[in-house]
This record gives structure tokens, sequence and C-alpha cells, in this order.
């Protein structure tokens, strides 16, 4: 055999040995069961054991990029999936493709966002602050309260006593040159006596007419009402009319009901609820005039001094005081109709009577005089210069103070009861008789000349009280704009600050809800400052119907830095694409 021959049969015999080789491993891989040949090809079903097979042909084979994989998964799908879906054969690299397709919208959407955002951004409330500073210049604790500018809420209300914080609130015409004026505590009405029109004019304490009582219409002048009393149990008005020489009665209805005769030329009524009944005193008579408040009978006559003006009522021990005008004296009767006592050197030409609860005072209007009477010893315990001719005179129990008039200047001086001047109010320059005041303090004057009723009130805030210019501005700001508070610093110039704030809120019924929030929880000192950092206001609107209210002590200043988002209501219409 030679070279060639040898060559040829080793071939033959490695193709023949190849053949068998194949052969053999087809055999043993079909042997293999379905359960093990998973368990060779997956491993324990979890991510990390797959990826990490040795074998490189088979983690090649079973990758997606194979296209046998393809159809192995459409087989698959075939043979086990439903139409419903519920069963599905996994296929990695479509759910990738899925994941990354709702990524990539959710990507898109965060971009119009994004882009929404920013075309709108210039729109968007940013935290902005103000700052209010209040002090307190006087020597009492006041309350303060901040915005509510749609409930009529002052910064601090005056007290009783800031008679520097009086003024005329109104003027309501009544009738012609109208003298003295009362309240009538049994309807709550004001009753005004007009003189030259003979009329009564009364009105609640609002200013708004009631009615007009027409006395008389013949000659003006001819009743000339010039003074009025109640009866407290029935509301019954009892006018005097001076040249008529009668007392005209009115009941609660307003309507004449008995016209009494009088003496001569009365001026001045009272009522004494000791033995109910009323005493007018009659000027050119030298008498008073005793009636009966049942019978409207005239019970007794009683003589005083020359030319009595006024009468007057202790109503503590039901004592009868009446000036006598020409003989510069009082005259004292009791219940029993006796002159208890007779007080003369009582100034040139007494007139007009107040009492409070311990003393009567006097005006003598020829001499520029003040007189205090003791009622229980009948002397002149004082006298006190005015400066000026006095004209009327009231007593104002809701503050101690005495109020002064005067026809010669036009004006009302406000003394305190032991003669001092506390304050001067500018009325109209001129003559003022009449003059009442209100359980409430309101205090009423007649203006003879012009034909009105001066209403006597309060300023809306006291003067004690200084607060930073830009505060009514921002206020108001807040009123059409409200403000959504992030926090509030209260600054305190000591640290007698009083213990909390409360936040109050008026709903359209007008009930009010009321939160409370205690300083001292939100203490925080600062550079030795006293500092309050009150975050629980966060959320609170400044609107025109919230209040924020605390305490200032005296002599205190505190500043507040008020931080808050304000938004704009055209930027919260949504826009409406058509």
């Amino acid at each position: 055999m030679n070279s060639k021959q040898k060559i040829g049969l080793l071939g033959a015999l490695a193709v023949v040995g190849t053949g068998y080789f194949l052969f053999k491993n087809d055999k043993d891989e079909k042997s293999i069961s379905t359960s093990d040949k998973e368990t060779k090809l997956h491993g324990d079903d979890t991510e990390s054991n797959f990826i990490g097979i040795s074998n490189a042909r088979i983690h090649q084979a079973l990758m997606a990029q194979n296209p046998n994989y393809a159809k192995a998964f459409k087989k698959d799908l075939k043979t086990w999936g439903t139409v419903s879906g519920v069963m599905d054969v996994s296929n990695d690299f479509d759910e990738a493709k899925r994941k990354k397709k709702k990524l990539k919208a959710f990507a898109q959407k965060a971009l119009e966002v994004q882009k929404n955002y920013e075309e709108k951004a210039v729109h968007l409330p940013e935290i902005s602050k103000t700052q209010i500073t209040l002090t307190n210049n006087g020597t009492s604790v006041r309350t303060i309260n901040l915005w509510g500018a749609n409930m009529g809420t002052s910064i601090s209300k005056p007290l009783p006593g800031d008679v520097q914080d009086h003024k005329v609130n109104q003027e309501v015409q009544t009738g012609v040159h109208p003298q003295n004026v009362g309240f009538n505590s049994f309807n709550g009405l004001l009753y005004v006596a007009n003189q030259l029109s003979d009329s009564v004019t009364i009105m609640d304490t609002s200013g708004a007419i009631v009615k007009t009582v027409a006395l008389g219409n013949v000659y003006p002048g001819f009743v000339s009402p010039v003074d009025v009393a109640f009866n407290p149990f029935n509301g019954e008005a009892w006018v005097v009319c001076s040249v008529e020489n009668t007392v005209r009665i009115l009941d609660a209805s307003h309507n004449i009901i008995q016209t009494i005769p009088v003496g001569n030329r009365p001026t001045s009524i009272a009522y004494n609820p000791e033995n109910s009944c009323f005493y007018v005193s009659n000027l050119l008579d030298n008498t008073l005039s005793k009636i009966d408040s049942t019978s409207y009978n005239v019970v007794a006559t009683l003589n005083t001094g020359e030319d009595p003006r006024t009468v007057s009522v202790w109503n503590q021990q039901g004592t009868v005081w009446v000036s006598n005008s020409s003989s510069d004296s009082v005259s004292i009767f009791d219940t029993a109709d006796n002159l208890l006592s007779e007080i003369n050197a009582t100034g040139d030409y007494p007139t007009e009577f107040t009492e409070t609860t311990t003393s009567l005072f006097l005006i003598a209007k020829n001499s520029n005089e003040l007189l205090e009477l003791n009622p229980e010893t009948h002397n002149i315990e004082n006298t006190y210069p005015l400066g000026f001719q006095p004209s009327g005179i009231i007593y104002n129990p809701v503050n101690g103070f005495l109020y002064v008039l005067s026809n010669q200047t036009g004006l009302i001086y406000i003394y305190s009861t032991n003669g001092t001047i506390s304050e001067t109010l500018s009325l109209n320059n001129s003559p003022n008789i009449g003059i009442t005041a209100l359980p409430s303090g309101e205090v009423f004057t007649t203006n003879t000349s012009g034909g009105n009723l001066a209403f006597i009130g309060y300023s809306d805030s006291s003067s004690d009280i200084t607060i930073n210019e830009s505060y009514p501005e921002k206020r108001a700001e807040f009123q059409f704009k409200p403000a959504l508070v992030k926090h509030a610093k209260f600054v305190f110039s000591d640290e007698n600050r009083a213990s909390g704030l409360k936040l109050i809120h008026q709903s359209p019924t007008g009930k009010q809800h009321v939160t409370p929030i205690s300083f001292n929880n939100y203490k925080s000192p600062q550079n030795y400052l006293d500092v309050a950092e009150v975050t629980a206001v966060r959320g609170d609107v400044i609107d025109g119907k919230s209040t924020w209210e605390f305490k200032i002590a005296p002599g205190q200043t505190i500043t507040i830095l008020v931080y808050y988002k304000q938004l704009q209501f055209k930027y919260l219409i949504p826009t409406i694409k058509i």
C-alpha cells in the first residue's frame, strides 16, 4: 500500500468516527427529560443564576437577539396564552419596550408641566412681608384689633375716660329753637322740646326721627315747650309749655293724652320716684307745682325763692331741690311738701342741677361758678371757677365726668368732680342749652340757633395708640386681596406683655369663631429682645372678616412682622379654550 492509499484510509476512518460521535451525542440528548432540560438551561429561575450560566452558547441562544427566540416565544404564546391575556408568556424584551414607552410618555408629560409652570410662574405668589409697629402712649392697658375692615373694627376703641377722644358724630335737625332734651328709658328714645315751632321731636339714638308731635298751630311759640321728663313705669313724656302755662302729656305711642294747667311761666320739670309725683317750677309765680302722676291733678303748690329756674330730685331720699335764680338761693323740700332748708349765696343766677352718687352740682350763670352741694347736710362743699357763662350741665355716670355747656362760647367743658378741667370739645360756636347723657355714656346737646341735636361720642380709635402710616393701606389691600399667612413674629419692647393672641373670624351670618394662641408657647429671645415666633397663625387668612386681637401694656411698643402669600383672583380663574 503506497502512501496515497494510507492517507485516504485515515481520512475515511476520521469521517466514520465523527459521525459515530455525533450520533451518540444526539441519542444521549434525547434521553434527557424535559424537566432536567429546563433545569439545565434555566437553573433555579432567578435572574442572577440565569445570567451566571457558564455555557456561553446556551446563554447566547436565550438572548432576545437570537431569531429562534422570537419563534419560540410565538410558539409558547400560541400554546399557553389566552385571548384575555390572563396567562401570558414573559417577553422581557417587549416588556422593556413598554416600560421605555411609558417612561418616555411620563417624561414628555413632565416637560409639558414644567413648561406650563414656567409660563405661569410669574403669577404664582411669593412670600411677602409686612411690618406693623404699635405704641401705647397712655397709662392703661389697651386692646388692639388688627385687620377686620369689613367688621368695622377700630385699632383700639377709646375707654370711657378718654374724653380727649370725644367728637361730634352727627347733628340731626329738630324743630325751631330747641331747648332741653331728655332720654326716655322706657322706650329708649330721645325727646327734644322745640320752643319756637311748638313741637316735640322724637328720635332713636341712631338719629332716625320717629315722630314729630305738634303741640299747637295757631302762633309760633304760643305753646313754647322748653323741658321734658318721663314716667319710668309707663313711658309717658311730660312736656313743660312755658307760654301756654301747661304740662302736655304724651303716652308711649306719642299721642297727647292730657293737658294740665300749672303756674305762670313754667320752666322745668322733674319726676320723684319716692312719691310718684312730678314737680314743675313756675318762674313768675315763685312757686312749685306738685302733680300726681296717676290722677294728673295738681296736689300741692309750694312757695319757693325768687324766680325758680330749675327743679331737681335727689333720688336717694326723694328731696326736691329748686334753684332760685333771682334770690341766688336753693330751696329744698321733702316728699311731704315741707321746706327742709334754704341754701343762700349760691352764686349769681343759679340755674341747672345735675347729680352724682354723692353730690349735687349747680351752675351759677352770671358768676361763672360750679358749686358742689352736699345732699345730706345741705351745705356748699366746694365752689369752682369756670371762666365762662355756663348754660347747662350733666353728669356722665359711665366715665364720671361733668359736661358743662356754654351758650357764650358754644363749647362743652369737661370737668372731673373735683373741679379740674380735663378737655374742651368744640361744637358749633352757637348757643347750646339742653344736654343729657345716656346710660351708654353718649351725650346729646341742643343747638338753639342751628335747630339741631348734636350726638357727642368718641373717635374710632384711641389717641393713646400710634401705628405706622402704612397700616391703613395694607389693611384695605388685604380686604380686597386676602393674604394667606405663613407665620408672624411679635417683637415686644419689654417683657410686660399680654398672655396671648386671639384669631377672630366672622361668618357671613355674623357668628364669630375665636382661636386663642398663647405667646408664651412661642417665646424666642433674639438679640436680647422679647420675641414670639407665632407659627400657629400659619394658614390663617387675613381679609375683611378676620381680626387679630391682643393687649398692649402702657408705654410698650410692639413690632409685628407678618409673612404671607397674597393670591390674585384673576390667576385662579381657569382659562377656557374655545
